[in-house]
């Protein structure tokens, strides 16, 4: 299959490169073989053998990096690795496994932004991946270290928005962490706290929805916020306020189906 053939491509190819490591076309193919390998990853890979895919990838990119140190777009790609598997480890529920892969994702970024490679691109992804270590720790019940991860996840989004106002991932990153901190409040019972974050995220997708009034992604997101929002509003006893928000999540629901 496309698999034992990509296998068998990388054996052949790490022995040439072994007799001439700075042959150009050799390298052309070695890349390219990755390439396809990540495709297959996000297209065709099942869960039992996601993990071990990713393990193969990362260490063929650090052969790689090894080769051309120079070209620190592979060291990039290292990282993206990491954080890719730290999701799938996390939605597996191996919850230090993820926070491992996390972590070196995270240290890897840092030292390329050092190195002046892509810093926008890199304290992004720092954002989102606090963003998700917040959600991985909230769920272990570690909700001070929660909190610290949402709120450094939160600046980093707003710092990127600051100086580019103009890329709505920033604000969007925002949003989904504000949502997530508001939920760890809700959860710590500091219910007025959580229903300020929570109408602070709404503010963010009202903006990004005037902007681009069909994006799936938003209003999605958007009635999950609401929703949220109407289960603390319940359980402060402000039954009326909370039905008007389940029904403006039902609302937007209906409006992507």
């Amino acid at each position: 299959d496309t698999r034992s053939i990509h296998e068998t491509s990388l054996i052949v190819i790490l022995k040439l490169l072994e007799k001439e490591p700075d042959n150009g076309i050799y390298l052309d193919i070695f890349r390219n073989i990755l390439i396809e390998m990540e495709k297959l990853l996000v297209l065709d890979s099942p869960d039992a053998e996601k993990e071990a895919d990713y393990n193969v990838l990362i260490s063929m990119y650090e052969k790689l990096f090894r080769m051309v140190p120079v070209d620190l777009s592979y060291r990039t790609k290292i990282a993206t690795l990491y954080d890719e598997k730290g999701r799938f480890l996390m939605k597996a529920g191996r919850t230090e496994d993820a926070r491992q892969s996390y972590n070196m994702s995270l240290s890897m970024r840092d030292d390329l932004i050092k190195m002046g490679e892509s810093p926008l691109l890199h304290e992004f992804g720092i954002a989102s991946i606090k963003n998700n270590l917040g959600t991985l720790l909230a769920q272990e019940g570690q909700f001070g270290d929660a909190k610290t991860m949402f709120e450094e996840s939160l600046g980093g989004y707003m710092g990127l928005f600051d100086r580019i106002p103009d890329d709505p991932a920033y604000e969007y990153g925002a949003a989904l962490t504000l949502n997530n901190l508001a939920k760890l409040l809700a959860d710590m019972d500091r219910h007025e706290d959580a229903k300020h974050i929570y109408e602070s995220a709404l503010e963010i997708y009202v903006g990004l929805l005037k902007l681009e009034p069909e994006k799936v992604s938003y209003k999605k997101h958007a009635a999950r916020t609401l929703e949220n929002l109407a289960s603390l509003l319940g359980k402060m006893g402000r039954e009326e306020d909370s039905l008007c928000m389940y029904e403006s999540s039902r609302e937007l629901l209906e409006e992507i189906q």
